[in-house]
């Protein structure tokens, strides 16, 4: 989701319950802020995390994805 994308059925995976989440959330009409624009308003505190928003008028849904090789704590700078 961090960048706009998932995995496919029944390639990779079964990204049903992923599917599950976006229809809770109602995905239809929000706004996808990625990570690479300056004005996302979620931000991470660490540069191999990386954070995707999905904002529509009273909720936003948000992505974080790691490339860091260890465990680490992770704060979001939200706006």
């Amino acid at each position: 989701m961090v960048f706009g994308m998932t995995n496919r059925l029944p390639w990779a995976g079964d990204p049903r319950p992923l599917w599950q989440a976006w229809d809770e959330f109602g995905m239809q009409g929000t706004r996808m802020l990625g990570w690479w624009l300056k004005d996302n308003p979620v931000q991470s505190d660490k540069p191999m995390v990386l954070a995707t928003a999905y904002a529509k008028t009273g909720k936003t849904m948000i992505c974080l994805a790691s490339w860091v090789i260890a465990k680490e704590e992770v704060r979001q700078k939200i706006d």
